[in-house]
């Protein structure tokens, strides 16, 4: 059993690395939306999506590992953490270090989460800024053009020439 909490514990930092290099990431993100700099914004998308695909393969890792500690608890395999958190405390009563490394570990993650979906918050608060800045630009310069679609799947669009704009001159 102490394997599987070693490996638990491997698994679960190199989570935390990765939400840590989406956070930079994002960081990064924040600023070239300031800048503007969509030839960059590009490049990041491209990252960040392999950085969450090895998310996304590391937390299958550590369902798998969770639920062999699970069965071995006597607890569902679809436990939650602090379901398993309980039962390792029950089961062993001695302080472990590998238990509260992994508890701490643990910790570590939820706190890199917490920190990426606030910046991940204030990235989509810039695009949707960004997005209705243009909208009304559009809209002063007379360019705003109501999109169509048909049951086909074919796209039209009605121009709408309403502008703040006098431009009879």
């Amino acid at each position: 059993m102490k394997d599987v909490i070693e490996e638990l514990i491997k698994i679960t930092s190199e989570q935390v690395r990765c939400v840590n290099e989406l956070l930079r990431l994002s960081e990064e993100e924040t600023e070239a939306l300031k800048k503007n700099d969509v030839s960059l914004l590009s490049k990041f998308c491209g990252k960040m999506n392999e950085e969450a695909q090895k998310l996304v393969d590391l937390e299958g890792e550590r369902a798998q590992v969770c639920g062999k500690l699970a069965s071995f608890l006597g607890i569902p395999e679809n436990a939650s953490f602090g379901e398993l958190k309980r039962a390792l405390s029950q089961t062993f009563t001695e302080s472990s270090d590998e238990i509260d490394e992994l508890f701490k570990k643990t910790q570590s993650l939820k706190l890199a989460y917490t920190r990426l979906q606030e910046q991940n918050s204030l990235n989509r608060q810039l695009l949707k800024q960004s997005l209705s800045y243009v909208r009304e630009i559009q809209e002063a310069f007379g360019l705003k053009k109501r999109s169509l679609y048909g049951r086909d799947g074919e796209y039209g669009s009605i121009s709408q020439e309403s502008t703040l704009l006098n431009r009879e001159v």
